[in-house]
């Protein structure tokens, strides 16, 4: 799950996204990192590889320089889904929308 957050008061926007497990658990184990997703994502070499792949889907998808990210955040709370917003957590409406306010205060 990804959430690109623009606010007019900012001069760029943020992404906050839930990393994959099972592609998060495949790269701790090739590179021999233990612990949880915290301390993985934590991981500057995780850090710049999910930017990376994001980046380059913006820019694929022929995005300005200005509506690309130029910080991310994770969110390490995922349910056996693999889901980080989730509608038990207030994140998102029955419709699965993302609630917005409620999202910014987490």
């Amino acid at each position: 799950q990804v959430w690109v957050y623009g606010n007019s008061f900012e001069n760029y926007p943020v992404v906050i996204c839930t990393p994959d497990v099972e592609v998060m658990k495949q790269w701790a184990q090739q590179n021999g990192k233990a612990g949880t997703m915290a301390d993985w994502v934590n991981d500057p070499e995780v850090k710049k590889m999910i930017f990376a792949d994001i980046i380059a889907s913006g820019k694929a998808a022929k995005l300005r320089s200005f509506e690309l990210p130029k910080k991310i955040a994770f969110e390490t709370t995922i349910n056996e889904f693999g889901q980080g917003f989730t509608i038990d957590q207030d994140l998102l409406t029955p419709t699965l929308k993302l609630r917005r306010p409620q999202l910014l205060k987490k």
